[in-house]
């Protein structure tokens, strides 16, 4: 009785292990590929090969395990262009292969203490630096703009959902510095240990709103 229990917690710590692996492989190369540490020398080039190799895995993926018609995988890129969504699917797909490797590679090693904190460390500067890029954008007018003569004189039936929010959000100088301003207040906290915690919910809160704002007037940055 005794071994079996031994051998079903074996085995529970071994899919644990290697769905925590997984997990923070798919974040580190969610995050890597995305140019929020330009500022490092160098770093724009790895970016830049780095999101060619995935264009590449991607497009095959579509094309030949998905059936995707290559001219739809070929149109002009946008946020929800259809070869965005294959990329998750590849991200997922490269990120089950490494964890896998990694798994079989260290098998005996109880853990990735080192690794798990690498991850989060990377997590918590790239999260912070994207918050306070958008955040001082909307502080200094750079993501909402006031309306212009043309907006004014457009009729109202005529706006797209996003032009609705876009309007709405540059209408009041005040109050998308006010939210641009918790973003810059949740970004900073993240960059100290002690104040990751309360930076990372002042941020949940901030991008619960983001978020709903995103898919309820259909922004093109769902994803």
């Amino acid at each position: 009785m005794t071994g079996e229990l031994t051998t079903e917690s074996q085995e529970g710590s071994l899919s644990r292990k290697l769905l925590s692996l997984f997990l923070i492989t798919y974040i580190f190369l969610y995050m890597f590929l995305v140019p929020a540490f330009g500022i490092i020398p160098l770093y724009d080039y790895v970016i830049t090969y780095g999101a060619q190799a995935l264009n590449f895995v991607s497009i095959w993926v579509g094309k030949t395990l998905l059936s995707i018609p290559h001219e739809k995988l070929e149109m002009p890129n946008s946020e929800e262009g259809i070869i965005n969504y294959v990329k998750l699917i590849s991200l997922v797909g490269l990120s089950l292969i490494i964890s896998l490797t990694i798994f079989l590679f260290t098998k005996k090693q109880k853990n990735h203490t080192k690794l798990y904190s690498f991850v989060l460390l990377y997590a918590r500067y790239f999260l912070g630096l994207t918050m306070l890029g958008y955040g001082f954008s909307k502080v200094y007018d750079g993501q909402f703009v006031a309306p212009g003569l043309h907006t004014l004189e457009e009729p109202f039936g005529n706006f797209s959902p996003i032009g609705v929010l876009w309007t709405f959000m540059g209408y009041s100088k005040t109050y998308a510095a006010f939210t641009g301003l918790f973003e810059i207040v949740g970004g900073f906290l993240l960059f100290f240990r002690r104040t990751t915690a309360l930076g990372a919910l002042i941020i949940i809160g901030v991008m619960i709103n983001v978020v709903m704002l995103n898919f309820c007037f259909d922004v093109t940055v769902k994803l």
